[in-house]
């Protein structure tokens, strides 16, 4: 990417206060529901009646929906027992369509406030000056590129700088194909996405497998940044066969970052790891412990930041009342989700 060569910014006093500001307001921005509801309209397009997973009886599109909230729910509500239930299709437009629904203002929102609250403003800068390049680890219908490109929007805006962000992302991903479909409607669908420089590229992989592919690694040594939201512990439960987390390609794959760039692990609340933080050496293995010690300490990085708390994500009246359509006109129990308890590592290979 070329490089500014003429810019000059500096941190201004009042950034830790904006930071803070930033991190702390449980309202999401506006662009992420506005995201959504335009792609909903278009992903339902692509909905059609039929049988969903294991059923008999015929169902309509809107039953089907239904049915991949309930399913997707079940799922990751309990990753504990993950080996016993199936993990959700994202093949089917209707799992597309609910993952769209249920979470991804949330992610994005997730990716926009930690990066706000850990990232150092020399790598933002640098971001603002080159353009960034990211590699999303099961990154989906490119939610983690949507939750960069918020991110460096609003700290240019807060700078009093034009807007002219460039992100590149690469999604590793077992649905990639499918995925592609729904990144390009969504961004379609969205005017601010299509006038963004905004890219994303698929790659179909399986991060479980015992070696990363040659595209997969040519990826990770071009990225700034690596994401992994909420994707860690879906790998760890639905392992087979009691593997290790160290055997499979997702582990080798970040030993290949180039010096430099950064990890943004978010995934849920390792309640464990928080309360015998101190006592590191001698806590069972937990999905953090697992992530630093077999994942990051092999691939050489080491700990830029990190948070655990619980978060929240409020729309705004109109947003709320838009998405409400959805769920009236297809009859939804679910509403997406607003809540949840993480825990952040801002990872850097030095």
């Amino acid at each position: 990417m070329a490089r500014n060569r003429n810019s000059s910014t500096v941190m201004p006093a009042d950034f830790d206060r904006t930071r803070a500001v930033a991190v702390c307001n449980p309202m999401a921005p506006p662009l992420l529901p506005k995201i959504v509801i335009s792609a909903l309209l278009t992903l339902q397009r692509n909905i059609t009646a039929g049988r969903g997973d294991g059923l008999e009886q015929f169902q309509s599109a809107e039953e089907r929906v239904a049915d991949a909230l309930r399913r997707m729910s079940m799922t990751y509500t309990n990753l504990g027992k993950a080996h016993k239930i199936p993990q959700p299709d994202f093949a089917d437009a209707a799992y597309r369509w609910a993952y769209v629904y249920q979470y991804l203002t949330k992610h994005c929102h997730l990716i926009y406030q930690m990066l706000w609250l850990l990232l150092p403003f020399d790598i933002t800068k640098r971001w603002l000056e080159r353009g960034v390049d990211v590699c999303s680890v099961g990154g989906g219908p490119g939610t983690d590129v949507i939750g960069v490109l918020v991110y460096l929007q609003s700290v240019r805006s807060y700078l009093g700088k034009p807007a002219c962000e460039r992100v590149v992302g690469h999604v590793l991903d077992k649905f990639a194909t499918a995925w592609n479909g729904a990144w390009l409607a969504i961004r379609e669908s969205n005017s601010v996405l299509k006038k963004s420089q905004i890219y994303c590229k698929y790659i179909a992989c399986d991060l479980l497998a015992d070696l990363p592919t040659a595209a997969m690694e040519q990826e990770i040594r071009q990225a700034d940044l690596v994401t992994m939201i909420k994707s860690f512990s879906a790998f760890v439960a639905f392992m087979r066969d009691g593997r290790d987390i160290r055997q499979c390609a997702v582990a080798k794959l970040l030993k290949q970052m180039k010096r430099g760039a950064a990890v943004l692990f978010i995934d849920n609340k390792d309640e464990a790891y928080v309360d015998r933080a101190s006592s590191l050496s001698f806590m069972p293995k937990t999905q953090n412990k697992t992530l630093l010690r077999d994942i990051a300490k092999p691939a050489g990085l080491e700990i830029l930041g990190q948070w655990h708390g619980n978060t929240e994500t409020l729309l705004l009246r109109e947003d709320y009342r838009d998405l409400k359509r959805y769920q009236e006109q297809l009859r939804l129990d679910w509403n997406p989700l607003r809540k949840c308890a993480v825990s952040v590592f801002l990872l850097y290979k030095p």
